[in-house]
């Protein structure tokens, strides 16, 4: 009676100690693949960093573009004030006609002395309203030039602040995504913190059994239940490769045998046999 008492207590002790490892190597596994999502998460950020850095040399280089054009704007501006905006005194080709008319008159006609001098007066002020007139029109010209520049430089502008805004905008958008996925790091970190301390948990309840059962015999255990993940394993692969085999078989339309659905069944393959025939 005594010994099969304390066999039952040794084989519970057994599974008590397989169910530890077991829910450590889980908690194991389950944190490995938490830190590889941080890393994956680490990875991503970067990448998205990279981005913005390109994305911020593009908007520096087209604001000081926009900023030059801006200066150039103003000396356009400040230029374009001091010219006229329109004809203030007559036609220079009208004054022209009008002073080679009177000269052509004192040349060819007689008359008193009185008159020529009245008429040479004349001249003398057609000609200097000539003058004004010739540099107004010079600055006319001008101003509609400089207008002209002023419109290419404002859509020049205008394009380089276009692109600062859309840029501008791209980046705000990646810093989103990547506030997105620091938040998601955060939780992942969490989760991290609590396996740690069911681990911590664990190992502590695995520790005191070691003092009972003794170190022998919990490496005994982990060796099996590693060497039971093991053939799982192979036989696993062996099944994924039986079963790519069988289905290549299967396309080929040949003849499937019993052990062949079996195959199947084991690899947990839904096949829906009247879509594929």
């Amino acid at each position: 009676m005594n010994n099969n008492k304390n066999t039952k207590k040794v084989d519970i002790s057994m599974e008590n100690i397989k169910d530890l490892i077991n829910k450590i190597r889980k908690h194991k596994n389950k944190k490995e693949e938490l830190i590889q999502k941080i890393r994956n998460a680490n990875d991503i950020i970067k990448t998205k960093i990279n981005k913005q850095n390109e994305i911020a040399k593009i908007v520096k280089i087209n604001k000081e573009e926009r900023d030059k054009i801006a200066e150039k704007v103003k000396e356009y501006l400040d230029k374009i004030k001091k010219l006229p905006k329109k004809n203030t005194v007559e036609n220079p080709i009208k004054l022209k006609k009008w002073i080679n008319k009177l000269d052509w008159k004192i040349q060819t006609e007689v008359m008193p002395y009185e008159k020529e001098k009245e008429l040479t007066k004349k001249i003398k002020e057609l000609k200097i309203k000539l003058e004004e007139a010739e540099k107004e029109f010079k600055e006319l010209v001008e101003r509609k030039k400089l207008e002209m520049e002023l419109a290419s430089l404002n859509k020049e502008k205008k394009l380089h602040h276009s692109t600062v805004i859309a840029y501008s905008n791209e980046w705000k958008k990646i810093q989103k995504e990547i506030d997105k996925i620091k938040k998601e790091k955060i939780k992942l970190s969490s989760k991290i913190d609590e396996i740690n301390k069911t681990l911590r948990q664990l190992q502590k309840s695995i520790d005191e059994i070691k003092k009972k059962e003794g170190e022998e015999k919990i490496r005994r255990i982990e060796t099996e239940i590693k060497e039971k993940e093991k053939h799982q394993r192979r036989l696993k692969d062996k099944i994924k490769e039986k079963t790519k085999i069988i289905l290549e078989k299967f396309k080929k339309k040949k003849k499937l045998t019993a052990d062949d659905l079996l195959v199947l069944q084991a690899s947990n393959e839904e096949i829906d046999l009247q879509e594929k025939t």
